[in-house]
């Protein structure tokens, strides 16, 4: 399959029996199936998505797999990962501007974490993302996210928007000057988000 023609997906957040962040999802979809895929139509999530009567008490992922058009939409209890310590992989090649079903290149990275929880993605030098997080770094005052980073997830956009974090290109020889990393997505908002310290990032 041509890698333009690739399935891609949206993952959303539903606790509640609630979507979460559907303006960001629909914005994002849209322009994916424009841009890779020549669809012009708006389809949105709201209309297309029935939650299912049973989803009430526990957080659950709805993944939206598309091309031009809603190709399936799944559902699953949402377990959150575990990181306490991150592994810089530096890799100047990667590129990951479409949230893709297949990620082959990432899990080549991925697997190059040896006996960390998670890898830090270094390009050019500069910080982008870990295996499935955006990032941001605190110095006690503000959180700056890459400006940068491999994908633009939905929950970044929300944080930028609402003036949580700011952008800034961050070098990875910048990390001492930082406290703490948290790593946050779709399913992991900024509230739940994961939080370590930065001497637990190794080089």
């Amino acid at each position: 399959m041509n890698s333009l023609q690739e399935t891609c997906i949206e993952t959303i957040r539903c606790v509640g029996s609630r979507l979460e962040n559907l303006d960001f999802h629909n914005r994002r979809m849209h322009a994916t199936r424009q841009m890779l895929f020549g669809a012009e139509d708006f389809l949105d999530l709201r209309e297309l998505i029935q939650i299912p009567v049973l989803l009430t008490s526990h957080v659950y992922k709805c993944r939206v797999s598309y091309r031009s058009e809603i190709e399936a939409i799944e559902w699953e209890p949402y377990t959150k990962r575990q990181i306490r310590s991150l592994k810089v992989i530096k890799d100047d090649s990667i590129n990951y501007p479409f949230k893709r079903k297949q990620r082959n290149d990432l899990d080549k990275i991925y697997s190059q974490r040896g006996n960390y929880d998670d890898v830090l993605i270094v390009r050019h030098g500069y910080l982008t993302d870990t295996y499935v997080c955006n990032l941001a770094l605190s110095d006690g005052d503000t959180w700056l996210t890459p400006a940068e980073p491999l994908l633009k997830g939905t929950q970044r956009e929300y944080l930028l928007q609402k003036g949580v974090i700011q952008t800034a290109h961050l070098h990875i020889k910048d990390l001492h000057k930082f406290t703490d990393i948290r790593l946050f997505n779709a399913m992991m908002p900024w509230d739940d988000a994961i939080t370590i310290p930065v001497s637990q990032i190794y080089l």
